[in-house]
């Protein structure tokens, strides 16, 4: 029978600074223990740092561990969690080796997806290094013999490379909203827009989410428009560049927001943007968006096509700014009927088939299964 949850894991928790680390692992981990929690399970969380410690929130505890390597964190986890335990390896990037029945690992994406820039035989020498990173993700699929994905386009790359073990178990499960507005909330919203758009970007500020492109993006739009209001919401490094971009144009807003309150922030905007250029799962903030309301502009990148069906639920386009910049002047100019019934059906697609109860229940089942077999 099944008694234990023991996640191995990134950082979740800084020792040092006494807060938990912001990000999409992060931010699902301590979703996946609050699940655990939820089913009766005893829920630890290993990590390694140079500075031990433990510490215990209630639903589950957090043991930082100095190890010199992942298989070694592993190794003591497991020593730790006992056979009556499901181990769930974080991310595949953690390169941790184990055929035992009762360990699953997180796929979170394609994540060497990256453009190649190179010309003449740099070019040659990046696409040698990208089809060896190519073998390496196939090689990590079978570390493990229990694989969860968050979408589908890793799985259907793979198949395209390799296949899974016979004997493997997989999973597809996308990524979650954590909480959504109510029906008579997205009414309220819809009805109430007013002359003015509020128009958001809320990812990491990072050249790859898209930061430089949406940057160029709002400037132009705010040239053309005088209805219009940009939010920048996150962190990272190209907030001074954005700070200095715009620290004459009170129509732009730079702030960032607790992960755990993202839907009731979102709540606050009309269209979200999502302009990834490289890299990405079935995005969290593009779920929280479109749960709270918003009109989702999407780049047609990694697991972005399991959530949006174009001129349905939102738009997608190419991962360039010129394609993303008509995207989102589109949206600008639509009609006050077809804006609304497209956001309303992101709210619907959100809510049914990307909500946390949603999630949850394929997670269980997953530890049913191990459970089973334990």
């Amino acid at each position: 029978m099944l008694k234990k949850l023991a996640i191995i894991t990134t950082p979740l928790y800084d020792f040092n600074g006494q807060k938990f680390n912001i990000g999409g692992v992060e931010h699902y981990m301590r979703t996946l223990a609050h699940i655990g929690f939820l089913r009766g399970l005893s829920v630890e969380v290993f990590q390694r740092g140079d500075l031990e410690g433990k510490k215990d929130f209630g639903e589950f505890k957090v043991e930082s561990v100095n190890v010199s390597s992942n298989q070694k964190l592993f190794d003591y986890a497991c020593s730790k969690a006992g056979e009556d335990s499901v181990v769930v390896i974080a991310t595949d990037q953690m390169d941790i080796k184990s055929r035992a029945k009762n360990v699953v690992v997180i796929q979170h994406g394609i994540a060497f997806d990256y453009p190649l820039n190179s010309t003449g035989l740099a070019w040659h020498k990046d696409v040698f290094i990208k089809f060896l990173r190519c073998i390496k993700n196939v090689m990590r699929a079978r570390f493990v013999k229990n694989v969860v994905c968050v979408d589908y386009n890793f799985f259907n790359w793979f198949r395209t490379l390799s296949s899974f073990d016979k004997d493997a178990n997989v999973w597809i499960i996308p990524n979650y909203s954590y909480g959504a507005i109510s029906e008579s909330e997205l009414k309220s919203k819809l009805e109430g827009r007013g002359g003015k758009l509020r128009i958001l970007f809320a990812r990491r500020f990072v050249e790859y989410r898209g930061t430089v492109i949406f940057k160029n993006i709002a400037k132009r739009l705010l040239s053309e428009f005088d209805n219009l209001e940009f939010t920048f919401a996150g962190d990272g490094p190209l907030k001074p560049m954005l700070e200095g971009e715009f620290k004459n144009e009170p129509r732009v807003c730079i702030t960032k927001y607790n992960s755990l309150e993202s839907v009731e922030f979102h709540k606050n905007f009309d269209i979200a943007c999502v302009p990834t250029i490289t890299s990405e799962g079935t995005s969290l903030s593009l779920l929280e968006a479109m749960s709270a309301g918003c009109f989702p502009i999407a780049t047609h990148v990694g697991g972005m096509t399991n959530i949006i069906l174009d001129s349905y639920n939102g738009f997608l386009c190419y991962p360039k700014e010129e394609a993303v910049y008509d995207a989102l002047k589109k949206a600008i100019l639509m009609k006050k009927p077809d804006f609304d019934r497209i956001a309303t059906n992101a709210w619907l697609s959100a809510t049914q088939s990307f909500g946390l109860s949603n999630w949850s229940e394929k997670w269980n089942a997953v530890f049913d299964k191990m459970s089973g077999e334990i």
